[in-house]
C-alpha cells in the first residue's frame, strides 16, 4: 500500500482528476516490477547461499534489498519522465530515498517472518518430539501393531525388491544385469520408499496455527497497543533518511525531531489515558490512528514555512498513511506475539504436567516408520545399488557373489521385522554401515568408550548417520565420511559428520531437514567449504 500510494503523493501538486488514476497505476506497476526483481534475485541467491558463511549471507541479503530499493527508485524516476510529469526530485535523491525506505520495510517484514517461523518450529517440535518419545516408550514395553495400510505398503515394497532380486539371480550375471539391478533399487527408493515416508510423516498432526493477516489487523485495531518508543524510533528514522535526501541534512534533522517528538507524545498519551477507554472499539482507535500523521503534517508545515521559509505543500500528509499503517502493523504484531507466547506456555505446561495426555501412539508409530524408511532402509538400499554398479566391473568375482548373497539377505528379511529390531537395538546397525559402503566410500566412525545408552537417542543418532552418508555419496560424490561423537561441557551429545565431495546448488529443504528440525530445533548447522561439507548436531 505504501509503495503504491508513494507515487500519487510525490506527484500530488501535479494531479488532476484526469491523471489521478494514472499515478496509482504507475505505483502498481513499479511495485509489481520490484516484486518480480526480488523474486528473480532471491531464486538466484538460493544457489549460492550454501557456499557462504552467515556474516556474508546477511550482507548479501541486505545488499539485495538495497538493490531492490534502488531499482524501484530508478523505475519511479524514469516512469515520471516517460508519462510527462515534472520530476519532484532529482535521480540521486529518488534512488537514495527509495533504497532507504525499501530497506526499512523489508527488513521489518523479515523480522516478522522469522519470528513466525520460529514459533512454527517450536510449536511443531513440542508435539512431534513428545509423540515420537511416547510411541518409542510404548514400543519397548508393548509393541504397537502397524496399521493395515502401512503393512500393505511395506509388502508392496518387499514385492518390488523380490522381483528385482529374482530377475538378477535368474539371469546370467553380467555387467548389464548388475547395472540394471542397481538402477531398479534406486527407482524403488524414489518411487516407493520416499513417497511412503513422506506420507507417513506426522506433519499434519501438529500443524501450527496460522496467522490470518486481515483478522490480525482487525485485532490490532480493536485492541490498539503501540509502544511509544518503538513507533517514534521507526518514524524518526524513516523521516531522517527521506527528508535529508530530499531537503538536506539540517532540514532532515529538524523534521525527524518533530516527527519523533510528536509521535512519542501522542502514543504515550494513548497508552496512559486512551488505551483502556478505547479498548475493543474500532472506530475511536481508527480516528486516533489518523491523528499523529495530521498533527505531524501541521507542525512540519509551520516549521517549513517559518524556519526555512519554504513549503512542502501537502507532501507532509504522507505521514497520515505512514504513521497509521506502521502503528497498526506494530499493534497487530505485538498482539500476535503475545498470543503465540501464551499458546507455547500452555502447551509447555500441559506436557510437563501430563506428558502423555492426548498423544496418539499410532501417529508416533507412523512417524517412526517414516523416519526408518527415509533414513535407514533408503540408505541400505542405496549402498547396495552402488555396490551392484561397482561389482559390474567384475561380475564373475567372489565379491560379486558375496554382494548378491547380501542382497538376498536383505530381500528375505521382512521390513516390518527389521524396523522393530532397529527400534529395540539401533546401535547394532552401526556395525553394518562401514561394510555396506566398502568400495564406494570410506566411513570412519569415532565413538567414545562411554557410548550413549538411551535407546531413543541411539535411534536418532544412527538414522542421522545413515541419512548423512547416503546424501553425501548420492548428491556430492563423497568418497570419505568421518563421523565423530563427543560430549559437551553440559553433557549434551555432539555429532559431527564431515564429508568430502563437490558442493553444488543445494536442493530445497526436504524431509531430512524437517527431521533434523524436529529432533534438534536450532541445534544443528550444515556448513560448506571447498573441501566438502560438515554437519554438526547437538542432541
Amino acid at each position: 500500500m505504501i509503495s503504491v500510494t508513494a507515487v500519487p503523493l510525490a506527484l500530488v501538486n501535479q494531479l488532476s482528476l484526469e491523471n489521478l488514476l494514472l499515478s496509482f497505476l504507475i505505483g502498481v506497476g513499479i511495485t509489481a516490477a520490484t516484486g518480480l526483481f526480488l523474486f528473480v534475485a532471491t531464486q538466484a541467491m538460493k544457489r549460492i547461499v550454501p557456499l557462504l558463511p552467515t556474516v556474508r549471507l546477511k550482507l548479501l541479503t541486505l545488499s539485495l534489498i538495497g538493490l531492490a530499493g534502488a531499482f524501484r527508485g530508478l523505475l519511479f524516476y524514469h516512469s515520471v519522465v516517460w508519462l510527462n510529469f515534472s520530476q519532484p526530485s532529482d535521480l540521486f535523491e529518488r534512488v537514495i530515498t527509495s533504497t532507504a525506505t525499501t530497506l526499512f520495510w523489508l527488513t521489518l517484514i523479515s523480522v516478522v517472518v522469522e519470528e513466525n517461523q520460529q514459533f512454527k518450529l517450536r510449536f511443531e517440535s513440542y508435539f512431534k518430539i513428545e509423540t515420537i518419545r511416547r510411541a518409542h516408550e510404548l514400543s519397548l514395553v508393548n509393541p504397537i501393531p502397524l496399521s493395515p495400510e502401512i503393512r500393505a505398503s511395506l509388502e508392496e515394497i518387499e514385492g518390488v525388491l523380490n522381483k528385482t532380486f529374482d530377475q538378477t539371480i535368474r539371469s546370467s550375471i553380467n555387467r548389464e544385469v548388475l547395472l540394471l539391478a542397481g538402477l531398479q533399487l534406486r527407482q524403488t527408493i524414489d518411487q516407493k520408499i520416499r513417497p511412503l515416508s513422506h506420507r507417513l510423516w506426522i506433519k499434519e498432526r501438529s500443524i501450527a496455527p496460522k496467522t490470518k493477516f486481515f483478522t490480525t489487523l482487525i485485532s490490532g485495531l480493536r485492541f490498539l497497543d503501540v509502544p511509544p518508543k518503538l513507533i517514534s524510533d521507526s518514524l524518526g528514522l524513516i523521516s531522517l533518511v527521506n527528508l535529508s535526501s530530499t531537503f538536506g541534512l539540517v532540514r532532515g534533522l529538524v523534521g525527524a525531531f518533530t516527527v519523533y517528538f510528536v509521535s512519542f507524545a501522542l502514543f504515550s498519551f494513548h497508552r496512559d489515558f486512551l488505551k483502556e477507554r478505547f479498548l475493543g472499539r474500532i472506530y475511536p482507535n481508527l480516528i486516533f490512528l489518523l491523528m499523529p500523521g495530521l498533527i505531524i503534517a501541521f507542525f512540519q508545515y509551520l516549521e517549513n514555512l517559518y524556519i526555512f521559509e519554504e513549503t512542502s505543500g501537502v507532501l507532509s500528509l504522507v505521514y497520515v498513511i505512514i504513521a497509521a499503517n506502521l502503528a497498526l502493523l506494530i499493534s497487530a504484531h505485538s498482539i500476535s506475539i503475545r498470543d503465540k507466547e501464551s499458546i507455547l506456555e500452555v502447551i509447555d505446561y500441559g506436557l510437563k504436567a501430563a506428558p502423555r495426555i492426548n498423544i496418539d501412539s499410532s501417529g508416533g508409530k507412523d512417524a517412526q516408520v517414516a523416519s526408518f524408511l527415509h533414513n535407514s532402509l533408503q540408505s541400505e538400499l542405496l549402498a547396495l545399488s552402488y555396490q551392484l554398479e561397482e561389482s559390474s566391473k567384475s561380475p564373475d568375482s567372489e565379491a560379486t557373489r558375496a554382494l548378491l548373497e547380501q542382497l538376498g539377505s536383505r530381500i528375505n528379511r521382512s521390513i516390518k521385522d527389521d524396523f522393530e529390531s532397529f527400534v529395540q537395538t539401533p546401535l547394532e546397525r552401526l556395525k553394518k554401515i562401514q561394510s555396506a559402503w566398502r568400495g564406494i566410500a570410506e566411513i570412519r566412525i569415532n565413538f567414545p568408550t562411554d557410548s550413549p545408552t538411551d535407546e531413543l537417542q541411539n535411534y536418532l543418532l544412527v538414522q542421522i548417520i545413515e541419512e548423512s552418508i547416503s546424501n553425501a555419496v548420492r548428491f556430492s560424490g563423497a568418497t570419505e565420511v568421518s563421523i565423530d561423537l563427543s560430549y559437551s561441557d553440559e553433557n549434551a551429545l555432539i555429532l559431527t559428520i564431515a564429508a568430502n565431495g563437490s558442493v553444488g546448488p543445494q536442493n530445497p529443504a526436504g524431509l531430512g531437514t524437517e527431521w533434523l528440525d524436529l529432533y534438534a530445533p536450532g541445534n544443528w548447522q550444515r556448513t560448506f567449504s571447498e573441501s566438502g561439507s560438515e554437519l554438526r548436531i547437538t542432541l
